[in-house]
């Protein structure tokens, strides 16, 4: 019999729980896949599986759910499965089933861990397959619910150069965070300052799901020698494989200890610059995606990438920033040609032209009820 090639295992929404059991031993029954678990026969036989599960997708989970409110249930990181099948672990119509399913599963018990849970699967499916779609609740005084779209076109913005309290960063979070509109934030650890720290972490507390911290590089620099903005860079070749691990490293313990828990393992090296030691170094301390800008394509089985594909400036070197007739027009293919929108901005190149494009954006994805989205939750599909 031919050996099958054994591919890398695909890090999914379960992995933090398998690296650290104790943190979320109340949870457990996330991982009651029926695939790979053992249960006493007489236990099975009190429980069964709730056959009003019609659809895939949940049927396993609910009943890990309800033996788990009873019994303890335990994982064991040495009982490994393997999926030897050529095909894709998910497709658009396995997401449109499991979505419906896991919402068949929180109306039957109505409870916050199976809320979030159910939004935590939504979050952790590749965007190629739930492209288009949301996941929303809505709530009224006599109840709350879980409602599924599909069709839905989603919107991002990312602000990069994070670190000074300027007057053009204050503009840009009243706009977006006026509009209820969610928005990461790329911090340059070793030049932000206190006052600014204090600034965003007093957003956050008002803003809890609207602000999300990531890093930006580590100082800023530009270690190219080279003066057009295309081609400067903070990591890259002309950089050794210890200076870069050196940054990055520092840069890590500045962002754990000014945001703790509240930072999100995202990364955007200034200028998007990088080479192949700045990707293995990121891997290796645990961060899970990269954001650049459109044209930037990194091959990485466990490092994700989601590049942005709009931005308000023509011509960085220049100073040049598009018109509204252009940008009008860029707003209509992005909407018509692709599968999300990802806003690109600077506070350090935003004048009032570029405000009125951010206010003409704005309007823009609004006007079409987009979904707006953190791009940690959007991952390209990895899946095979």
């Amino acid at each position: 019999m031919q050996k099958k090639e054994i591919k890398t295992i695909l890090p999914e929404f379960r992995e933090n729980i398998f690296i650290d059991q104790k943190e979320y031993s109340k949870s457990l029954w996330k991982f009651f896949a029926s695939g790979n678990f053992s249960i006493k026969k007489e236990v099975f036989m009190d429980f069964m599986f709730d056959e009003d599960f019609l659809m895939w997708g949940a049927e396993d989970i609910e009943l890990g759910y309800r033996i788990s409110k009873k019994y303890s249930v335990f994982l064991s990181k040495k009982c490994l499965a393997y999926n030897s099948s050529d095909k894709k672990m998910i497709d658009r119509n396995k997401f449109s089933s499991l979505i419906k399913s896991l919402i068949q599963l929180y109306d039957k018990y109505e409870t916050e861990e199976l809320k979030y849970y159910c939004f935590e699967r939504f979050d952790n499916v590749p965007l190629s397959i739930r492209k288009n779609s949301e996941l929303i609740e809505i709530k009224s005084k006599n109840e709350q619910k879980l409602v599924f779209n599909e069709g839905i076109f989603r919107s991002f913005f990312r602000i990069d150069d994070v670190y000074s309290k300027c007057d053009e960063l204050v503009d840009i979070m009243d706009l977006l965070l006026s509009k209820k509109i969610p928005v990461n934030l790329q911090v340059v650890p070793n030049r932000i300052d206190k006052e600014t720290v204090f600034y965003l972490k007093e957003l956050k507390k008002k803003f809890p799901r609207l602000i999300s911290f990531n890093m930006h590089g580590y100082s800023h620099m530009n270690h190219s020698g080279e003066k057009s903005s295309y081609k400067k860079y903070e990591f890259g070749t002309k950089r050794t494989y210890q200076e870069q691990n050196n940054d990055i490293l520092d840069g890590l313990d500045i962002m754990r200890n000014l945001f703790g828990k509240e930072f999100n393992y995202v990364f955007t090296p200034p200028y998007h610059g990088y080479n192949d030691d700045t990707i293995k170094i990121l891997e290796g301390k645990g961060f899970k995606m990269v954001s650049l800008f459109e044209g930037h394509n990194i091959k990485n089985e466990r490092l994700h990438i989601f590049n942005m594909n709009l931005d308000i400036v023509k011509n960085y070197d220049t100073n040049e920033y598009f018109t509204i007739e252009e940008m009008n027009n860029l707003l209509e293919d992005t909407y018509n040609n692709k599968q999300y929108m990802g806003v690109l901005l600077h506070p350090n190149f935003f004048s009032k032209q570029g405000k009125k494009l951010l206010e003409k954006i704005i309007e823009f994805i609004l006007s079409k009820k987009m979904r707006l989205s953190l791009i940690e939750y959007e991952i390209i599909d990895t899946c095979n």
